[in-house]
């Protein structure tokens, strides 16, 4: 009697075939695909995804390969498995797929998807003036609406600096003047990195903003160290007679997110 293994060779070689796509990178809450392609499908019987993943801590991670979905495989040279990003740093994933004839089943390499998130700001390791965030426990209101970021309190200019999360490719926020800024008061917002040298190298400055409009930003981020906030009122000085004051302005960033992988 012939060994079952040797009823068919197609499967007992096929092992180093089997392949696995995904994308390098995805962001919590996306939906993505990840594809096995199956030689000899004739043979095939059933295609397992399995993965491990390295969550936020080791609670919530998983070191040894686990099933996430099985599939039948029989006569189907692709599969596609449909995943959905969640809080964890990143997933590993295989496939295992069992084939006629063969007690064992062929395994495809590994494949890694990196998982981004959004975050808001980090708690500061450098101010300069009268500059809130919410880390603070100070709101403020931008355009009529509460906001929560950051904002110039008082004074001529303010900056925050903040060490970022992990990699960072993407920022977003919307700029503008708080409420509490007076009529006819004007201010600007830059947007800086920092490497390890310490110098801010701006990367954006808002146009003169205003009381009672928002401007959205969309910044792309070359992975910085650190980012700094820099808030300036720009008012022109008002004479009353002998006396000559600066409106107030109280420059502001609402809602300000980065979006980061933590290796």
């Amino acid at each position: 009697m012939v060994p079952a293994e040797a009823q068919s060779p197609v499967a007992a070689r096929s092992a180093k075939h089997v392949t696995l796509t995904a994308p390098a990178d995805a962001v919590e809450g996306d939906r993505y695909t990840v594809t096995v392609h199956v030689p000899s499908p004739k043979n095939a019987i059933a295609a397992t995804l399995e993965y491990q993943k390295t969550g936020t801590s080791w609670i919530d991670s998983e070191s040894e390969w686990t099933a996430l979905k099985s599939m039948n495989a029989r006569g189907h040279g692709t599969l596609k498995f449909h995943v959905q990003a969640d809080t964890a740093r990143e997933y590993k994933f295989r496939a295992k797929v069992t084939y006629r004839g063969s007690k064992r089943a062929s395994i495809s390499a590994a494949k890694r998807v990196n998982y981004w998130h959004w975050a808001g700001l980090p708690a500061n390791y450098y101010s300069v003036g009268s500059g809130f965030d919410y880390h603070d426990f100070v709101g403020f209101s931008m355009a009529g609406r509460s906001a929560k970021g950051w904002f110039l309190d008082l004074g001529l200019s303010a900056e925050d600096r903040y060490t970022l999360p992990g990699r960072c490719r993407s920022f977003h926020a919307n700029v503008g003047l708080a409420d509490g800024s007076a009529d006819g008061s004007a201010g600007t917002i830059t947007f800086s990195t920092i490497d390890s040298s310490g110098i801010p190298k701006p990367i954006w400055k808002s146009p003169t903003l205003v009381p009672g409009k928002t401007a959205p930003v969309t910044l792309t981020l070359a992975s910085p160290y650190r980012f700094s906030v820099l808030g300036q009122n720009t008012s022109t000085p008002v004479t009353s007679g002998t006396t000559t004051t600066i409106p107030v302005a109280q420059p502001a960033v609402s809602d300000p997110e980065f979006l980061c992988h933590v290796d």
